[in-house]
């Protein structure tokens, strides 16, 4: 394709050197045929008609409005006309024309008043300007396919040493498959585009084998947790007794391990659907301080504990609602599920962001393992576990829908003990608030 482009662009510049040059020329000669007739038109205002004399070299014939050869210059005398003339048209003319004797001749015709005055024409040769014209065509015709295939080979060269890094980062690419995605690309190191684009592509490679160990990851863990209720339910069938009370323990225990189950489906299911395709629920203003009150209510109905809501006050979030509610469900159900005697709720607009904050009495967390309860199926050493009844994916739904808004969620330490989870949100007052990704 290069080699067609150098070829096709070589013989453009070739043709207009070519006709710059004639054109050139040619204009040369035709004002040298503009000051003869003007020579000669001076010998006639002189009453010499046709002129007595001409420029040296001049070649002139003198016609009458029919056609009729009036006279000639001394070097045409006795010679019939070149040129067939007529008054026809505007004048002056300039044409080329070929005669035998002559060779190439460039020719102006000038008549010299109205329409039966007589016809002046000069002819002057252009035979050098033809070989020359000739010539440099013949010149072209050898250099112009050297030249092309010389700046060819140099394109090929250039190019082809050019293009070499990215042909090895092509290959490197397609060697690299999703079970070695520790693989890097090499880096041409030259300092230009391609080194930026390796860059980028290799935290791409980089990005997406973290994603790669954090699913095989996670499908370990909830094989792992799925065993427990699956073993749980056949433990209960294998080992009941066939009594009334057996068949009934052994229904309570099939029963809580299918609950186990339900709530872990639910959760991967509720893991998989964020950032999944959701448009159908459509972003709106959501009162934040409205969904825990309501939490609280129902807290307060189904519990002993006591449920602090003193310091719950306005608080607008732009979001779904059942994201929103969830986050306080999820939040609500962990502090449930650890404390001793007491919940406490806060909610507070301050600036462009609302905080949330949910603490309880409980064991608490310890600091080294504060961001690990957000990972799924987090387990932590202490009496703080999921054997309590957990599904090991609550804080880790709550984590991935406050990451979609833009937010952020972490683990703080009561005054006394337990452990206080705070979310901060955009506020809807915030002018670049949008819609999180779907």
């Amino acid at each position: 394709m290069a080699m067609v482009v150098v070829v096709a662009v070589l013989f453009v510049v070739a043709l207009v050197l070519l006709q710059s040059v004639k054109s050139h020329l040619v204009q040369q000669v035709d004002r040298s045929l503009v000051n003869e007739s003007a020579y000669v038109k001076t010998q006639l205002r002189s009453h010499h008609y046709p002129p007595a004399s001409t420029p040296a070299g001049q070649l002139g014939q003198f016609f009458l409005a029919n056609g009729t050869l009036l006279g000639s210059s001394t070097n045409l005398a006795g010679m019939p006309p070149l040129i067939q003339v007529s008054p026809a048209g505007p004048t002056p003319r300039l044409s080329t024309i070929y005669n035998r004797r002559f060779g190439h001749l460039r020719t102006l015709e000038l008549q010299l008043g109205g329409r039966s005055a007589p016809i002046l024409v000069e002819y002057q040769v252009i035979n050098q300007i033809v070989e020359a014209e000739n010539s440099l065509t013949e010149l072209l015709e050898i250099v112009l396919p050297i030249l092309a295939f010389a700046l060819g080979g140099l394109i090929w060269l250039v190019v082809g040493r050019a293009m070499k890094p990215v042909e090895v980062v092509r290959r490197a690419v397609a060697d690299i498959s999703a079970k070695d995605l520790d693989e890097r690309l090499p880096s041409p190191r030259s300092g230009d585009e391609l080194d930026r684009l390796v860059d980028t592509m290799n935290q791409m490679l980089q990005g997406m084998q973290a994603a790669m160990k954090r699913e095989r990851r996670f499908i370990a863990d909830a094989s792992h947790e799925l065993r427990s209720p699956i073993a749980a339910i056949r433990g209960a069938l294998e080992t009941s007794d066939h009594t009334v009370g057996g068949m009934e323990r052994s229904h309570e225990v099939a029963l809580s391990a299918l609950q186990r189950l339900d709530f872990m489906a639910d959760g991967l299911l509720t893991l998989d659907s964020i950032g999944g395709p959701r448009n159908e629920l459509p972003l709106r203003p959501i009162d934040l301080d409205e969904l825990v009150l309501l939490q609280v209510n129902e807290l307060r109905k189904r519990t002993s504990l006591t449920i602090d809501a003193s310091n719950v006050s306005g608080g607008q979030v732009l979001a779904r609602e059942v994201d929103m509610m969830r986050i306080v469900e999820n939040l609500s159900s962990n502090a449930v599920r650890y404390a001793e005697s007491r919940i406490e709720y806060s909610v507070a607009e301050r600036g462009d962001h609302v905080w949330l904050a949910v603490a309880d009495d409980g064991p608490g967390i310890p600091e080294p393992m504060r961001n690990i309860v957000f990972e799924r199926f987090a387990r932590i050493d202490s009496a703080r576990n999921w054997s309590n009844g957990g599904t090991g994916l609550g804080l880790a739904i709550v984590s991935e829908i406050v990451t979609t808004y833009g937010g952020r969620v972490w683990v703080e330490a009561t005054t006394t003990h337990g452990a206080r989870f705070v979310i901060r949100l955009p506020a809807t007052t915030r002018t670049e608030v949008s819609s999180p990704p779907a």
